[in-house]
């Protein structure tokens, strides 16, 4: 995965409030802060997750004090919005704007172009998630995330 064995200023999670401990748990101890929101608010087509975390993105890639900037690793698939200037997209440009690189992890089937754009134009990283799926993924109930396993390309 993108961020393993790399150095971080800060390390976030926003999750829905459904999302089961075991694997916020996990996110814990590779040393991740997590923010659990209710899920059910939304603004158009944006979740309130999901606009929280653009505005953490947007304080730390503005932040004089973050010098040099680094990476911003996102995990999603989303770039939904960024035509009427919201969204993942707006946001990853800001800060490639800004001198930071950008790394996207994301399903192939629900990847935006908009975002792979951004990816290629910050000469930054995309990471396909569909070969790590069942170390990311659990069955609510059921079948928990197996070991995570890096994948060579």
């Amino acid at each position: 995965m993108l961020c393993q064995q790399r150095a971080a200023g800060t390390r976030l999670v926003v999750a829905n409030s459904e999302v089961p401990q075991t694997v916020l748990h996990r996110f814990e101890a590779a040393g991740f802060q997590i923010e659990t929101r209710e899920l059910g608010n939304r603004s158009q087509t944006e979740q309130a997750n999901d606009e929280l975390l653009q505005v953490r993105m947007l304080l730390t890639c503005t932040d004089s004090r973050v010098q040099p900037p680094g990476a911003i690793v996102l995990a999603t698939g989303d770039g939904n919005g960024w035509r009427r200037g919201r969204g993942f997209g707006i946001v990853l440009e800001r800060a490639r704007l800004h001198g930071w690189r950008i790394e996207v992890a994301s399903w192939k089937a629900s990847l935006n172009p908009h975002l792979a754009r951004v990816v290629a134009a910050s000469g930054g990283r995309l990471e396909l998630l569909d070969d790590s799926y069942y170390a990311i993924t659990f069955v609510l109930g059921g079948r928990q995330p197996m070991p995570i396993v890096h994948y060579p390309r």
